[in-house]
Parts: C-alpha cells; structure tokens; sequence
C-alpha cells in the first residue's frame, strides 16, 4: 500500500511544508526558502516531483524569491486543495474490499468523479510505478465517471469473476502455448483440461472461433484439443461411463466438419484415428457387459472412422462368433489378417472361427499351436479335444479330456461343461461325441475310453 512505502518521506515533506509557509508568513524568508528546498531535495530522491502538491509547492517557492508573499498565500492556499484531493484518492486506493472502494468513492463524489481527480491520480501513477493499485483505480475511476459508480463496480465485478474462474483461467493458459513445454505447463497447472466438461467447453470455443471467421484461433486450439483428446482416451480406456464416453466420441463427429472446413488434413485424421480409438472402447465396455449387438455397432462405427485399425476388426469378429454370425466375423478375421498378419490374437479367432464352423481340419492346427505354446495350461488341451472330435479322431479326443482332467479345478470343469452343451445344440450331428466327452470331465477318476 502506498502509504506504507511513503508514509515517512510524504508526512516528513508536510511538515517541511507546514514550517516553511508559517516561517513565510512571518517574513523569515531565508528559513521558508530552505525548508522548501529541503522538500523539492527529497521528493526528486522519491521521484514525488510531478505531484500537485510539490508543484503548489515549487510555485510558493518561486513566488517567495519573488517577494510576492500574497500570491504564494494563494498557492499555499491551492496546494491544500491539492493535498486534500490527493489524500482523499489515496484513502480510496487503501479501501479493504471492493465493497469499501464502492461505499467511499459514493461518499466522496464531489471530489473525485472529477477532471482533477484524474489528473491527481495519473501524477500519482508517474510518481508512483511501483504501486500496482494505482493504474486500476485510474481505469475504475475514469468508468465510473463514464458509467456512474453502480454500473461501472457492476462491469468490475464481472470481471473479477470472470477472472476467477478455473475454466476461463485454463483457456488463457491454452492461448499462451507456443510449444510442448508451455502447454505441458499448462496442463500441469490446470489438470481440469483433462476432463471431459474443459473439453465441451474448447470444442464449442473451436466451433465458435471457426464461425466468427478467425482459423488461426480455431486451428490453434483444435491441434491442443486433438493431444488433450489422445490424453482423455489414455486415460479412460477400463471401468468407463457409457454416457460420458458417448458424448466424447460426439466431440470428435462434431469438430471433424471444422476441421476439413479447414483444410486442416492432419487434425481430421487425427481426429478420426482417436474417435475410432474411442469408439473401441466403447465397444470393449459393451463387450464385458456382454451386450454383443451393441458392441458391434461401437467397433462398426469405429472401423467407419479408422478402417486401417486391424484391431477393431479383431474385435468386432470375436463378438460377431459369439452372435454366431459366422460369415461376418470370417470376413473381419480376414480383413484384420491382411491388415496385421503377426497379431497374436488372430490364431485364437481362427481357431474359433473352425469351431463354429464346425472345421476340424482346418481348426486341428490352430489347437496344436496352442498345445505347443501352452503346455502346463488346461485350455488349450480342451480346445485340442474339440478339434481331434470334429476331425473325427474320437479316440484322440477322448485321449486329450482324460490326460487333463485330473488337473482340471471345479471352475475349469463347470466353464467347459457348459461350452460342451451349448456345441451340441451348434452341432447336434456330434451330440454323441459331445456327451462323452462331458461324461470324462464329470469323473475324475473314468478311465481313457473311446468316444462312440
């Protein structure tokens, strides 16, 4: 506060002041001239020149050596004036609240909603530089005779207000980014960019930006919300909210328009890749919910948006075997083949491909892989067991279930039983086969036995 850093050189200027004028009023001229001498000398070291009361003052000065002592009475008289108005502003400036700044300009309207107030405060700014308050008093002060106090306090606290809020403070923050370090800066210190409402709110700013006819701003944000994007779907990939995510995949159809209306190729893309990324998971969650119907229509939306993304199409099958819509999910295994031939998952949804198809033969190899790869574990055994029995080697079949049911924990056994009944209504030609096999996994202790 103002008063605090010059409270001791101003109060000790007054009572230069004070003596020399009552030295001049009793003609000791000399004694007056020092004294105000003694004050220009400390108001140049505070850089206090330029205020009113020190220009009275130097007019006093000037008027003495000119042995005028009625003129210097008028200054004298002026500078208290002067002395009052700048009083008066700087208890405005010290006011506790806004509330207190608006009660006491109302009270002292007279004397400051005026031409000199202004002029005071702005000698006060200059001698002043290193009082921040002094600048925003000067801007409310020259509203507030524009406006009137009520409106021109209302227009501040707006501002205020405005200025306090966490979504406009991490807008600023993203307009200031110039590059990867300043924009991690910023999602550092506003962490809500991350979140899904920040994210509609920049989305509606980029459409905004893009109506009123200014690219330069919607293409800047776009590219930050595009990373923010990427960063959200990393984030929310497991135990997602089907709504929240529904109205993040919207974001990216809403701003892929703005983005080719742009001509911006790579942010469309870029778009595109994270919508199809989105919509993937959205299609895993509906996957574990075991809404396969809807998880294709996720994974479908998501192969419209990236269809070079091997992975939706390996998804998609595996919920299209369980629909036992078979022909779909062989074209996707294929089309997820040709696009990543080395995916570890493709040998598995061949393999169930077979199954449903009923392809011993073609399923045989598949097993044995696994066989291979896995054998300490118990799955892969019962997948050999299905295929040997679709190709029509029962005894091997038979060989395969007996070998690994000791192993087998009561889970185990309950999940195959049950894959066993749902094969014989998929394939009641091998019912037979089926039961025999279920009868080996019910008994721990049956023996190797041909399957009829």
């Amino acid at each position: 506060p103002l008063y605090e850093t010059e409270q001791d050189p101003i109060g000790q200027m007054n009572v230069w002041m004070s003596q020399a004028r009552l030295e001049a009023g009793q003609n000791n001229i000399l004694m007056a001239r020092q004294l105000f001498e003694s004050v220009f000398a400390l108001a140049e070291k505070i850089k206090f020149s330029d205020h009113p009361v020190i220009q009275g003052a130097r007019r006093e000065y000037d008027y003495l050596i000119q042995g005028n002592q009625s003129q210097a009475d008028d200054t004298n008289d002026n500078g208290s004036k002067l002395q009052a108005l700048a009083d008066l502003l700087i208890g405005w400036i010290e006011t506790g609240d806004w509330a207190a700044s608006q009660t006491y300009l109302t009270e002292h309207t007279a004397h400051l909603l005026t031409a000199e107030a202004v002029q005071a405060l702005e000698l006060l700014q200059r001698a002043n530089p290193q009082v921040t308050s002094i600048p925003q008093h000067l801007a409310l002060l020259q509203r507030c005779r524009e406006l009137g106090i009520e409106a021109a306090y209302q227009e501040l606290n707006a501002a205020l207000a405005a200025a306090q809020n966490p979504a406009r403070q991490a807008m600023q923050a993203l307009l200031q980014v110039i590059d990867n370090d300043s924009f991690a800066a910023a999602i550092e210190a506003h962490p809500m960019l991350k979140e899904l409402p920040m994210l509609q709110q920049l989305a509606g700013a980029i459409q905004q930006a893009h109506r009123d006819n200014q690219p330069a701003l919607a293409q800047h944000w776009l590219a930050l919300l595009l990373t923010l994007l990427r960063i959200y779907n990393y984030e929310h990939t497991e135990q997602i909210d089907a709504e929240a995510q529904g109205q993040f995949i919207e974001l990216h159809e809403i701003l892929l328009p703005v983005a080719e209306a742009l001509d911006e190729t790579a942010l469309a893309d870029g778009l595109r890749e994270t919508c199809g990324w989105a919509l993937n998971t959205l299609g895993n969650h509906y996957a574990q919910q075991g809404d396969h119907a809807q998880a294709v229509e996720s994974y479908s939306r998501a192969v419209a948006h990236a269809p070079q993304n091997a992975m939706l199409y390996r998804n998609r099958a595996g919920e299209y075997l369980d629909l036992q819509q078979v022909e779909a999910a062989r074209q996707d295994i294929e089309q997820a083949a040709a696009l990543e031939p080395d995916a570890a998952r493709l040998p598995q949804l061949w393999r169930d491909l077979y199954l449903a198809l009923g392809d011993g033969p073609a399923m045989l190899p598949y097993a044995q892989q696994w066989v291979t790869a896995n054998p300490e574990e118990i799955d892969p055994h019962f997948y050999l067991a299905l295929a040997q029995a679709l190709a029509g080697d029962r005894p091997a079949a038979a060989a395969t279930i007996t070998a690994i049911n000791p192993t087998c924990s009561d889970e185990q056994r309950e999940t195959w039983l049950d894959r066993l009944a749902r094969l014989e209504e998929q394939h009641p030609a091998l019912a037979p086969s089926w039961q025999a096999l279920a009868t080996i996994l019910q008994n721990k202790s049956t023996p190797t036995e041909e399957v009829p």
